[in-house]
């Protein structure tokens, strides 16, 4: 029989899977508050894994993210809380310079090759990040989408609203499928904390 302890290890790394809910109404105002109601309606990715400092271990600091959609774009909404929410790093710098702050990163594999994806971060200040993954490990910072971000920092932590449009990832439509089936992934990084986590772990 495997020990407790390896037990938890194996739920807590096992693959996990989330539904993005489909607007019918006016899709949500990306000013970083999630607000609208519509947010209450989608399934909610939690229990980050960290990567750092203690890896495959459950993250301390609790994160929440949900996906909407519409016929035009994606909306990726986050929450991530802080028990001291006055050492949350958010320094303003130009775009795709990922300083030293706390970031918010959904990364999306839109061929469903398991090897590739289209990285999307933003900071509670707003600065936006880019990149491409390809083969599992190599990263592009040079390529740019056009894509909307917004973070508010508050008494509970720091909240992020993200528009990705359609037209920016690469993805085909099966002739005949009511569906698609994409890799989707959220990362937490906090300087204040020295922590990193992914909800899906790697």
């Amino acid at each position: 029989m495997l020990p407790a302890i390896a037990i938890v290890a194996s739920a807590i790394l096992e693959h996990r899977n989330l539904q993005a809910v489909r607007i019918t109404a006016t899709p949500p105002v990306i000013d970083g508050r999630l607000d609208e109601s519509v947010w209450s309606t989608a399934p909610v990715a939690t229990d980050f894994v960290q990567s750092s400092p203690r890896p495959a271990t459950l993250a301390s600091l609790k994160s929440e993210a949900r996906v909407l959609m519409d016929d035009d774009a994606l909306y990726i909404g986050v929450t991530y809380y802080d028990p001291d929410p006055r050492k949350i790093q958010a320094p303003l710098a130009r775009r795709d310079d990922e300083t030293t702050s706390d970031w918010a990163f959904v990364e999306i594999d839109s061929r469903f090759d398991r090897r590739s994806a289209f990285s999307f971060g933003v900071n509670p200040a707003g600065v936006q990040v880019d990149g491409t993954w390809s083969n599992d490990t190599t990263y592009d910072s040079s390529w740019n989408a056009v894509w909307e971000a917004a973070a508010k920092v508050n008494d509970d932590g720091w909240t992020a609203e993200v528009r990705i449009p359609f037209s920016q990832l690469a993805f085909r439509l099966p002739p005949g499928a009511s569906e698609l089936t994409w890799g989707i992934n959220f990362y937490r990084y906090s300087p204040s904390h020295g922590e990193s986590s992914n909800w899906s772990p790697r």
